[in-house]
This record gives structure tokens, sequence and C-alpha cells, in this order.
């Protein structure tokens, strides 16, 4: 059995750490919602036309797609956004 590696950027607790965690969320969404500010809960994907927005070609672009995917199988035309802007902008 191969042994996990850890990845760059994507953190892995254990119990104990995610415990403190969720309360530190936990306190943070209440002091929110004291002053009015509601939960908001968006895709992590989105379609390649918005993600290219305005036609700039500088951006870095994530596509989704099936590692297995059959030959000449539709592209879903879904990539990854790396922020929230293009959920806001909708």
């Amino acid at each position: 059995m191969a042994k996990p590696t850890r990845l760059s950027g994507f953190p892995e607790l254990l119990p104990s750490g995610r415990v403190i965690e969720q309360y530190v969320l936990d306190v943070a969404r209440q002091v929110f919602e004291l002053h009015g500010f509601l939960s908001l809960e968006t895709r992590a994907v989105e379609p390649i036309d918005n993600l290219q927005g305005s036609g700039e070609i500088a951006k870095e672009i994530y596509v989704l797609r099936r590692m297995h995917a059959a030959v000449g199988e539709a592209d879903p035309g879904l990539g990854l956004h790396f922020d929230l802007t293009v959920p806001f902008a909708r």
C-alpha cells in the first residue's frame, strides 16, 4: 500500500485540530449572524464561459474532466475557479 503524502495547500486535520477549527468557525458565524449576515454556499465549478468573463486570456483556468472519459465523450465545459468573484457577479 502506498504511503499517503500531504499536498501543499490542502490541510489535513486530526480530530483535535478539527474541533478547534469548528469552534473558531462557529464563533465567527455567530458574530456575523448577530450583525445581519447570512450564510452563503456556492458551487466549486463554473461553466468555462463564466470563467472567461470579458475574454481575458491571462486568467488561469483549471478545466474539469474525467480521467477515464471515453474517446469522443462530450467535454462538460466546466472549470474550477480560485475565488468567489464569479458567484457574486451572478
